[in-house]
């Protein structure tokens, strides 16, 4: 079986660039943006145009890697030795869970990031973490929930002819994304996954906790994936 080989890397202009995207697709949602941002750089929510949004970002993002740039470095380092002592569990429970369906193929690669979101991009596999373990933020747990991620939908577009935005009738525009989310949360929660891989999982998304329940449920009595997935795409 073939495993990815995860790149990590540490670029401010990325990094810049996906607040930037981030802050434009949920830019009406106040409440959203208020957890994923620094509580210093939310002034710009309100009051100002997309430019000086851009130049504000921009340069915030710089002077903060330019002043933590030693700390992030060695944060980014730790995490990769982290990693690398807990890929190869992971990749032999996501092999269980996923009954032996390969990776896709492609080059994986993680940034790091100053800020509390951490995005993700299926199509082109690289996503966003956190430099440090720092409030409530696991570095670790997020690259394990990203790359789930990342075969989860590998798996639905191959068995399923689903894609992250296809659309199910009489269900909400999100829901692939929300079943995802659920998905992430119920394997997060499984006994093996849970004791070998993360700390602390993360609360279900809000809008989602109906979907955890029931697919949580299938698992349990199954650990079926395909139990699980025509339990809420039936």
């Amino acid at each position: 079986m073939h495993y990815p080989k995860i790149k990590f890397f540490i670029d401010s202009k990325v990094d810049a660039l996906s607040a930037l995207s981030f802050l434009a697709r949920n830019k009406n949602d106040y409440n959203f943006l208020n957890n994923f941002f620094p509580d210093n750089i939310q002034f710009i929510f309100r009051g100002f145009n997309k430019k000086e949004v851009r130049k504000i970002i921009t340069a915030y993002t710089k002077t903060i890697y330019r002043k933590r740039e030693i700390k992030i470095k060695r944060g980014v380092s730790e995490i990769i030795k982290q990693w690398s002592k807990k890929e190869k569990t992971f990749f032999r429970l996501t092999n269980q869970i996923f009954k032996g369906f390969p990776w896709p193929k492609g080059e994986y690669i993680g940034y790091a990031s100053i800020f509390h979101m951490f995005p993700r991009n299926v199509k082109q596999k690289y996503f966003f973490f956190p430099y440090e373990k720092k409030w409530g933020l696991n570095p670790i747990r997020t690259i394990f929930h990203e790359m789930l991620h990342f075969i989860f939908f590998a798996y639905l577009e191959e068995q399923y002819g689903l894609k992250e935005s296809s659309k199910i009738p009489s269900k909400p525009k999100n829901y692939i994304w929300q079943i995802s989310e659920a998905f992430n949360n119920v394997i997060q929660d499984w006994k093996p996954y849970n004791k070998e891989m993360v700390e602390i999982n993360h609360p279900p998304y809000k809008g989602t906790e109906k979907l955890v329940k029931k697919m949580k449920k299938v698992w349990e009595n199954s650990e079926d994936i395909h139990k699980v997935l025509k339990a809420v795409l039936k």
